[in-house]
Order: C-alpha cells, then sequence, then structure tokens
C-alpha cells in the first residue's frame, strides 16, 4: 500500500509540475507578440496571431480530447499532450534558427493542442492521486503553481528574451531558445516520468465518458437552447478570455505607449507581471469575502468587478502617465474572479447535463484567439491606448451576466430548491 502510495505522489509532482509548464508556456506565448511585432515588422493584428494560433486549438481539439480519452484511456491523452508540448517546443526552436514566423505560428498550435488535451486530462487524475478528502487541497495546489507560472511569465520574458537591445533579428531569435530549450527537457523527463509512473483507474469518470459518447454537435446545440443561461455564460467565458489575454499580452505595447521615462519593453513586462499579481491575490480575496459576507452572491461581485474594469480602464485610455499605468494594472484584480464566477453561475440546474454545459464552458477558451486580433487591429487603426476601447464594451456584456443574464430560464422539479439557493 505505501509503495502504492509512493507511486501516486510520484505522479501528483510530475502533474503539479505540468500545471506550472502550462501556466508558463500560456502566458510566456503573450511577451512574445511584441518581440516579434520587431523583428518581423508586423503590425498589432498580424502580432496578435500568435493568440490566435494558440487559443484556436481549444475550439478544435476539445470534443477529439473527449475522444481520445474515451477510446485509449486518460494516461494516454495525458501522455500525447505531454509529447505535443515537447514537440511544440522543439518546432519552436526550429522556427528561431531558420527565422520563420508562419513555423512560429505552427509551433504555438502544437503547444495549444498539448496544453487542450493536458486541460482535459490532468484535473481529474489531481482529484485522485490520494485520498477523497483531501482532493480540493491537491487541485488548489496544483492550481497555485499554474498561477505562479503565470506570474514567472513575464519576468522571464523581460530579463532572457526581451533584453536585446543593439541585436540583429537572427540574434534576438537566439535568446528565446534557452527558455524553450529548458522546458523541452523538463517535459521530456516528465514524459519518461509519467509512462512508467502507476496511475489510478478512474471508474466514476469513466462511466460520465461512456454517457457522453453518444453526443452529438447537435445535442449541444440543444443544450444551448434548453438553458438560456448556459448560452450567456459560454458567450461571458469566450468574452473574458479573450479579456484577459488582450491585458496581458497587449499589456507591454500598451504600458509603453504611456511614454513613461526609463522605461523599456524589459520594464513594461515585469509591469504586466503585476497584473497576473492582482489575479492571484483578487481570487484568494473573494473567497474570503464571498464566506464572510452573507449578502455578498457571486454574480453581484461579477458585475461589481466587470463595472469597476470599466471605469479603471477607461481612465488609462483617458489619462497619463503614472494614473494610466496603474489603472491598467489594477485590472488584475477586477478579473480575477470572473472566470470561477461566471462557470459556476452558468452551470446551475444543469442536473445530468452539467458535463457538457462544462466541455462547452471550457470550449469558450476560445475567445483568445478572436478578440486580441480584434483589438489588434483597433490598435494598428486608432492607436494601441484606444485599441482598448474594444475591452471596455467586453466589460459591458459581464456587467450584464452578473446582473441579469446569469439567472436560470428552466427550473427542474428535481433541483428548484437548490437554484433558488443559489442564483439568488
Amino acid at each position: 500500500m505505501n509503495h502504492a502510495n509512493a507511486h501516486y505522489r510520484g505522479a501528483f509532482a510530475l502533474l503539479t509540475c505540468l500545471f506550472f509548464i502550462w501556466g508558463l508556456i500560456t502566458t510566456i506565448n503573450g511577451t512574445l507578440v511584441p518581440y516579434f511585432k520587431e523583428i518581423f515588422n508586423l503590425s498589432f493584428f498580424q502580432a496578435g496571431l500568435v493568440d490566435w494560433a494558440f487559443f484556436i486549438s481549444f475550439l478544435i481539439m476539445s470534443i477529439p480530447s473527449a475522444k481520445i480519452i474515451e477510446r485509449h484511456g486518460y494516461k494516454t491523452c495525458l501522455l500525447l499532450g505531454i509529447g505535443l508540448l515537447f514537440l511544440g517546443c522543439l518546432v519552436f526552436l526550429l522556427a528561431s534558427v531558420v527565422v520563420s514566423y508562419p513555423l512560429f505560428l505552427f509551433a504555438l498550435f502544437i503547444l495549444g493542442i498539448g496544453i487542450t488535451l493536458l486541460q482535459v486530462a490532468a484535473n481529474p487524475f489531481v482529484a485522485t492521486l490520494g485520498p477523497e478528502k483531501n482532493a480540493s487541497s491537491r487541485l488548489n495546489l496544483s492550481q497555485a503553481l499554474n498561477s505562479l507560472g503565470k506570474f514567472l511569465a513575464p519576468l522571464i520574458g523581460a530579463w532572457f528574451i526581451l533584453d536585446v537591445t543593439g541585436f540583429s533579428p537572427a540574434e534576438k531569435l537566439n535568446t528565446i531558445q534557452t527558455p524553450y530549450i529548458i522546458m523541452a527537457c523538463i517535459l521530456f523527463v516528465a514524459l519518461l516520468g509519467l509512462k512508467f509512473t502507476q496511475l489510478p483507474q478512474i471508474s466514476h469518470i469513466t462511466h460520465t465518458d461512456k454517457q457522453a459518447k453518444d453526443n452529438s454537435l447537435a445535442s449541444f446545440y440543444q443544450l444551448l437552447v434548453k438553458y438560456p443561461h448556459l448560452k450567456k455564460g459560454v458567450i461571458a467565458i469566450f468574452i473574458l478570455v479573450g479579456i484577459e489575454v488582450s491585458v496581458v499580452h497587449y499589456g507591454n505595447s500598451f504600458i509603453m505607449a504611456l511614454g513613461l521615462p526609463g522605461y523599456t519593453l524589459q520594464t513594461a513586462n515585469t509591469m504586466v507581471s503585476y497584473i497576473l499579481i492582482g489575479e492571484l491575490l483578487g481570487r484568494f480575496m473573494g473567497a474570503f469575502l464571498l464566506n464572510k459576507i452573507p449578502n455578498l452572491k457571486s454574480h453581484r461581485m461579477l458585475a461589481f468587478n466587470a463595472t469597476a474594469g470599466i471605469f479603471l480602464l477607461f481612465a488609462s485610455i483617458i489619462t497619463t502617465g503614472e494614473v494610466s499605468l496603474w489603472c491598467f494594472i489594477l485590472l488584475g484584480l477586477c478579473n480575477s474572479i470572473m472566470w470561477s464566477n461566471i462557470f459556476t453561475l452558468s452551470l446551475v440546474n444543469l442536473g445530468e447535463d452539467t458535463a457538457k454545459g462544462s466541455s462547452l464552458l471550457v470550449t469558450a477558451i476560445v475567445g483568445g484567439a478572436f478578440i486580441p486580433l480584434i483589438v489588434g487591429l483597433c490598435a494598428d487603426t486608432f492607436g494601441v491606448k484606444n485599441g482598448f476601447f474594444v475591452i471596455t464594451i467586453c466589460y459591458c456584456y459581464i456587467v450584464y451576466f452578473g446582473i441579469s443574464g446569469y439567472k436560470v430560464s428552466q427550473v427542474r422539479q428535481d433541483s428548484s430548491n437548490n437554484n433558488e439557493a443559489l442564483s439568488s
């Protein structure tokens, strides 16, 4: 028994490492937007294809990932995900040698597919790697490492990638290699480690997957029709991810546009990490306040944060200097609790359709592929600061969802009491 527990602890350590790595990879891509823009002489829209190439994978691979798990199991899905991340890092290194922007985009697409596979498979395994009573703490620890990876990514980008003053384009691209070589090595070790690590059988999840295998695209559409609040939640997640990606990935360009004395691209990227610190702290603050203030409901907090986001971003756009900078950085606090609040409100009263509803919400992460392109197009036309007016409009929809869009239109008899409690 102790031997089995040791195996499970090893698997948990590997998976937690993967949470860190995919948080790092997801965010470090954004630090490359101004970098590629300069090297390849791109517009903001063209540089925004970095996000598109990465996040479009969530639309393409969500359903196939479920099929892979259904036919070959969770461990195979994990191994395939790690393998694709490893391959993506290698293609990234190749692109830095041949100096090819399309090849960089292809590498990002491969990385996105790998992370999609891991997103689908890793969470259930983390939850089952040990006593059930400690499942939440294990997931919280893994998610904390994911947030740590996101926080460190802009710092790594600032000090290992973006410090390229006076370098030629080929020399600038060579600076990319070290972080991705290190990540490739870690992923290769993780791949071998997971291959020879014993993992538990997840019978209850397998049963759910078997029930879901007959789902068609038409059934997902019917689900959106059946539950209008879920449909509005999917739109809200789509918009929210677009907001988060735009703020972080165009943040360094926004800060540079302020023309603050002594600010370099390195300094701007370091300031972007403060946005991610705000997101991390905001999650802890939100959980504390919701537990300690009885009348504070999740939908009210969501509407408040989105409203604050509108005012802060508008103030940042129309002001200059340090005021504009810190109004922009405080957007991290506004965005912090939005994902969890939208996600849980959207799943209220779905009953046996909860799993399918959850998969639709995950698919909506593809918003990170499209909204940043719109922001980039507006930035090319009206300037990077004015381009962020698009995000103020996006916040307006989140306010709507928090005020009334979350309300359940169809009340199921078997859970009407639960719904009344959750949506009040």
